[in-house]
């Protein structure tokens, strides 16, 4: 179990990088396409909000590690037996 949960956390935090890149990428293309409109704020706030998933999410998310005592322990009514 601590296997499958890793291997999904792994996934998240894969999509979550990439999902991170293409906020920075639709930044740069709102700053080139859409001159004198706002540009430059909409994509201060495209940027802030990446930064905020790259610098504060996912360095929890890097932290966090399941092992199999600790998925044992929430298995089953909080590994008390019954």
């Amino acid at each position: 179990m601590a296997r499958d949960l890793n291997a999904e956390l792994s996934d998240v935090k894969r999509e979550l990088r990439n999902a991170v890149r293409e906020l920075y990428d639709i930044a740069s293309g709102v700053e080139r396409s859409f001159k004198g409109i706002g540009n430059d704020k909409c994509a201060k706030n495209i940027r802030n909000i990446a930064y905020h998933y790259e610098s504060e999410v996912l360095p929890r998310l890097n932290r966090m590690h399941f092992n199999k005592a600790s998925t044992d322990d929430t298995h089953g009514g909080g590994g008390r037996s019954h």
